[in-house]
Formats: structure tokens, C-alpha cells, sequence
């Protein structure tokens, strides 16, 4: 399995770890702020509201939404919601973000008609097995993303 409980909970754990970081850089430019504000230092003001906005924009889209990302993933990998497929590599493709994660696609064909191929997304991050064109494989996948793979 590519994806485990552990992990998960290492996850979680740097979410609020991060959050917290960004909460306290916030509370720490908006009472920089109210002080500039109250001081009547009118530039400082607003040097330091676009500071926030920065920090908070870049904060959130840089490093929040990627590890809920991957643990909205992890979830779903450890949940009932996966399912199972045996099937073919046909062909392996570029690396691309795929709901913010990054990850390649890999193209597989359950028969020989290469009218029924499915494209599927592994994880660049995870170890998994080396993929040729031709190889027979047994995986379980969720949504677009593979969360399990081996050889079959």
C-alpha cells in the first residue's frame, strides 16, 4: 500500500503545525497594523495590510492546500473507497499536477482493444514498483489516483 495510517496522522499533525504558524504571522502583521494604524503611520498601515495579504494568499495556496490535498487522498486511500483492477501498462505518461498533488499518468488496458484503456495517476512522492510498457499489474485506484500497485 502506498498510502498508511501513520502517515496520515504525520499529515494532519503538519496541518495544524502549519496553520498555527500562519495564524501567528496574521495576529502578528494585524497588531502591527492597529499599531501603525493608531500611530497614524498611514504607509506602515498599509504596507503592512498588503504584507498580510501576501503572506496569508501565499501561505494558504503554497503550503495549506497541497497537505489537505494529500490528506484528503490518504483518506480516501485508507477507506472502502478504493477499487481493484488488474490490467496492462499500455503507455506511462509526463508528470503533471493532478489535484494538487504531483503525479504521472500511467495508461492501462484491461483487454487488448485499445478502444477500453483508462488513464490512472501515480503518485511521484510514494516508492512504488518500476513501470514498462507491456507490464501486467494489479492495483487499486480511487477517483484518477492509484493507491496501491504491484506487479501481477
Amino acid at each position: 500500500m502506498l498510502y498508511t495510517e501513520a502517515e496520515l496522522v504525520s499529515l494532519e499533525r503538519q496541518l495544524r503545525r502549519d496553520r498555527l504558524i500562519l495564524l501567528i504571522l496574521a495576529g502578528i502583521l494585524a497588531a502591527g497594523m492597529l499599531t501603525a494604524f493608531l500611530l497614524r503611520a498611514q504607509l506602515w498601515a498599509v504596507v503592512l495590510t498588503i504584507l498580510a495579504g501576501t503572506v496569508l494568499l501565499a501561505g494558504n495556496d503554497l503550503v495549506l492546500r497541497p497537505l489537505r490535498a494529500e490528506i484528503v487522498l490518504t483518506r480516501c486511500a485508507l477507506g472502502e473507497r478504493v477499487h481493484p483492477l488488474t490490467a496492462t501498462v499500455t503507455r506511462l505518461g509526463e508528470p503533471a499536477l493532478i489535484d494538487d498533488v504531483r503525479a504521472h499518468g500511467v495508461l492501462l488496458s484491461e483487454t487488448a482493444d485499445a478502444e477500453d484503456e483508462r488513464l490512472l495517476y501515480l503518485d511521484d512522492s510514494r516508492e512504488s514498483v518500476t513501470l514498462r510498457p507491456g507490464d501486467r499489474v494489479s492495483l487499486l485506484y480511487h477517483g484518477r489516483m492509484i493507491v496501491s500497485i504491484d506487479k501481477a
